[in-house]
Parts: structure tokens; sequence; C-alpha cells
């Protein structure tokens, strides 16, 4: 199976017309007939039902169409960080932040790092519900921004970004309104709303 075999198919599966498809990769129509007959030898089974103007995807040909366009994608994002690395961005950082973390408490961070090692481009991405530190152990995040400390792990270095101060809302004549301090003990006998 060759590169351009690939893109050739994709370009059939879009417009499920030869000629056309053809003319999208910068072929002859003969050569791309040829080149997909030996994309359905090497695969198996036919790939595209071929009734004149009536073409369609088989099975397969579905199925194929997936992972080919994964392959291209992948193949795209190989390409992507080469042209990092040819111009001088060596590095993508993936970081997660997590949407109870306003914006405010890491643009200082973000900023600094980015003016202390240029090469690098960081990529935020929303931590979803759900994820947390172990994110990171998988490997889907190079850093996780929290609202608070995950569970000790030697495998993760831990460094603290800032303070929050927390406050409580409530209704004016609720029984913790008047009170100068309240405890986290103190709303266990009381209905609220975490942000966290």
């Amino acid at each position: 199976m060759e590169l351009n075999q690939l893109t050739y198919f994709i370009h059939l599966a879009e417009t499920l017309n030869f000629t056309a498809a053809a003319k999208l990769s910068g072929i002859s129509q003969p050569s791309l007939t040829r080149s997909i007959r030996r994309l359905e030898e090497e695969l198996g089974g036919p790939l595209i039902y071929r009734d004149g103007k009536n073409s369609r995807l088989t099975g397969l040909g579905h199925d194929v169409e997936i992972e080919f366009r994964k392959m291209m994608a992948a193949l795209q994002s190989v390409r992507h960080h080469s042209d990092n690395w040819s111009a001088g961005r060596h590095r993508t950082i993936d970081v997660a932040v997590a949407p109870t973390v306003g914006p405010g408490a890491f643009t200082d961070f973000v900023s600094s790092a980015l003016e202390h090692v240029p090469s690098v481009e960081i990529k935020l991405h929303s931590l979803l519900p759900g994820e947390d530190a172990a994110e990171l152990l998988s490997g889907k995040y190079h850093a996780c921004i929290l609202p608070r400390e995950p569970r000790p792990d030697r495998k993760l270095d831990l460094r603290p970004l800032f303070r929050e101060r927390f406050v409580l809302g409530c209704a004016a004549d609720h029984p913790l309104a008047r009170a100068e301090v309240v405890r986290c003990e103190d709303l266990r006998h009381f209905p609220y709303v975490d942000r966290l």
C-alpha cells in the first residue's frame, strides 16, 4: 500500500467519480483506476461499486475511508511537527486547564513560559469532567492546571501556581450569613453547591 493510493482513494470517496478524483489527484483517470484496483486487490475486496454515474462505496470502502483519513491526519500531524522543528518551534506542550480555574490564574504563567522559552508552543485544553492528573500519567497532556492538589504520586511533579481565597455566598437570612468565619465542617448540615 502506497501513500498516494490513500490520497487517490480519499478523493474517489469524496467525489464518487473516477474522472473528478483523478483531476483532484493530478493524475490521469486510467492511472487512478489502476491504482484503486491494486488497492482493492491488496485489501481483498471491492472498495467502490462501479455503476457508471451511480458509483458508491462498498461496506469495505466506507470502513477503509475512515481509517485512511485517520492515517492522513496522523501524517499531517507529523508534517506539522517537522515544520515546527524547521521553523525553530521545537516543542508543543499540551496543557489541560480545569474549567473551574479562571484564565486570570494562569495567564501570567503561560506568558512567562513563552517569554523564557519562545521555541515552545503551548496548546491549552479544557479538562473534561472526570479527568484529573491521571491524564498526565496516560500521556494525554504534558501538564494540568488544577484547582486543588491531586493525590500524591511520585510520578508527578506538583508545583503551586497560585492561592485562592474561598468565599461563601448565601441568602441574607441563612444561619451562616451571620458567622464571622465559616469552616468546612459548618457546611455539612446544609445543602450547597461546590464550584470544584
